[in-house]
């Protein structure tokens, strides 16, 4: 199973050309099921959808000049670039329907839409379609540092995140984890942070620390069914398949329900020799998402035992 990184969006490249030109055939695709494959084989997700026409739905998560971005508030994100006259239509929240040209920017966990236009769909439309973003960090609650007052502390301590932010993007992981350990210095509930670091210390393979962050950032935000996502993931890649379980299951059980999450447990389910419940999950996964790819292998592997 691939070991999964997820972290925060930071930067966007900008398409020149905006007209909607389409010459080729549209191909459908599951927003949850192009961002799972961006994030676990971006060579197969350019391989399949780049420089090809692709039409997804998703929530709007940001608006900016030229293009908005929708899917999630954590990178794996697609960028939708649009007329600004189309983009000051629409508002943050809002579910649309997009067409256009695939390609990977940036360090390849962003995907973006050339010449995109919006489908007709009713506006405003509340049922999001992507993993859910965490919620809103806690305010700063840090014991201030010598001669310094709680405001200075959280400037600091939100100058030293975006600094990690940075080095976690250049794969600076020793540089991220330093960062972010400063900026928890100075504020022991900085929730990004905690999430920030244990993106980090995945990227290191450290998979007990990884663990005792995400648990440190449910210990802030207890809702937060992404943290239970990326623990499960952590969990499984260090063998601890039980628990790898048991957070797959509440991530699940709080509404996330892609297909990437069922394979997750799947997977977790076959390393424990419980091919029942193995081949349960990817049947919904399939069900949600037939061309999954990862959904295909264990299918497969499941018929080889007689599943």
């Amino acid at each position: 199973m691939k070991k999964i990184m997820l972290t925060v969006v930071l930067t966007a490249l900008v398409f020149l050309d905006a007209s909607p030109a389409f010459a080729q055939s549209v191909i459908d695709v599951n927003l949850g099921t192009l961002l799972s494959e961006i994030e676990n084989n971006s060579a197969r997700a350019k391989q399949n959808y780049g420089g090809k026409t692709i039409r997804t739905r998703g929530r709007i998560q940001y608006i900016y000049d030229g293009y908005v971005s929708i899917g999630n508030d954590i990178l794996p994100v697609l960028l939708v670039y649009l007329p600004n006259s189309e983009i000051a239509k629409l508002q943050k929240g809002q579910t649309i329907t997009v067409r256009g040209v695939f390609a990977l920017l940036g360090t390849g966990l962003i995907g973006g839409l050339q010449r995109a236009v919006i489908e007709a769909n009713p506006p405003q439309a509340t049922a999001p379609q992507s993993t859910p973003a965490p919620q809103p960090s806690p305010a700063p609650a840090a014991t201030p540092a010598p001669q310094q007052s709680q405001p200075q502390n959280a400037n600091i301590a939100e100058t030293y995140y975006k600094s990690a932010r940075a080095a976690y993007d250049s794969k600076d992981y020793n540089k991220a984890i330093a960062d972010c350990t400063q900026a928890i210095q100075l504020n022991q509930n900085y929730y990004d942070a905690y999430f920030m670091r244990a993106l980090a210390y995945s990227g290191k393979g450290d998979y007990d620390s990884t663990i005792a962050d995400y648990t440190q950032a449910l210990r802030l935000n207890p809702a937060s069914n992404v943290v239970y996502w990326n623990r499960s993931i952590a969990y499984s890649n260090k063998g601890d398949y039980n628990n790898a379980i048991a957070d797959a299951t509440r991530a699940i059980q709080s509404g996330l329900t892609y297909a990437n999450i069922y394979i997750i447990r799947a997977n977790a389910y076959l390393k424990k020799g419980d091919y029942r419940l193995a081949r349960a999950d990817v049947n919904t996964a399939l069900k949600a998402d037939r061309n999954y790819q990862e959904a295909k292998n264990l299918d497969a592997e499941l018929k080889k035992k007689g599943y």
